[in-house]
């Protein structure tokens, strides 16, 4: 029980730590987070 307790606490925090950054459930960045990066050029070059 308490592992199972353990485990959620963790991927809530995972969560969290996700958010914060502004990644998303996967942790990948949002577009948000890479354009505040300067790192909006990678759009264009997705497009090739």
């Amino acid at each position: 029980m308490t592992e199972l307790r353990g485990r959620a606490a963790f991927h809530a925090a995972i969560r969290t730590f996700y958010a914060m950054m502004g990644w998303d459930e996967e942790g990948t960045p949002t577009p948000a987070t890479m354009y505040d990066a300067g790192l909006d050029w990678v759009f264009a070059m997705q497009g090739d």
